[in-house]
């Protein structure tokens, strides 16, 4: 309970600046005409070309951004052919696979309310998220170049370290408020609360066991 505490202390400074930024934005998109009207234009373009749209941004948001900002972290010289591979990933993730594990949620889970939104988040964090963390970290491994023997290597031990805060993170806080939006917007609200969290999940990723 005191490392939760601490966990959740320490992410208060990013959690309430994102969440506030949430409320300014859904307040202005129901009560200002002209940020509605811009807001549906631009998801006219997305829903016109979405796998392109979606892969593309979610190649910058989950996976250059992150991987840059991990490269800082660890001080070595920026490296292109790795932010390459973190750019595809982050396209193949973003792009495709959580499209489509959005989609059979809709599918699972059709409609609003509590109580739907409540199972989508325990469907994403006790179902989907112990699958994912290992195979991203896992590909992390393999993209920055560490051996076979290397890359199941120490897993457990992050994941014990990192699934946590994932759930304090996203089932407390991101999720509750991503699952209320439109079908069409999930994938980018998703890249805009992870370019932190990927970013520390990279560095966690590419850190020695």
């Amino acid at each position: 309970m005191t490392k939760l505490k601490r966990a959740a202390a320490s992410a208060a400074p990013v959690a309430i600046p994102l969440l506030g930024t949430c409320a300014v934005a859904a307040a202005a998109y129901y009560f200002s005409a002209d940020f509605r009207f811009a807001v549906d234009r631009l998801r006219l373009i997305i829903n016109r070309y979405p796998l392109a749209c979606a892969m593309v941004s979610s190649g910058v948001t989950l996976g250059f951004l992150p991987d840059l900002f991990a490269q800082r972290y660890e001080g070595a010289p920026f490296n292109w052919q790795r932010s390459a591979g973190m750019i595809v990933l982050g396209a193949l993730v973003g792009g495709i696979v959580v499209r489509k594990f959005y989609d059979l949620q809709a599918w699972l889970f059709p409609g609003g309310g509590i109580g739907n939104t409540v199972k989508q988040v325990l469907v994403d964090q006790f179902g989907y998220t112990p699958i994912y963390l290992p195979c991203y970290l896992v590909s992390v491994n393999a993209i920055v170049g560490k051996r076979g023997a290397d890359l199941v290597k120490g897993v457990w031990g992050k994941m014990k370290m990192i699934l946590p805060l994932n759930w304090l993170y996203w089932g407390l806080m991101a999720l509750p408020v991503l699952y209320n939006l439109p079908q069409d917007l999930k994938v980018y609200a998703l890249q805009f609360f992870s370019i932190l969290w990927l970013s520390f999940q990279a560095k966690k990723a590419c850190e020695p066991v």
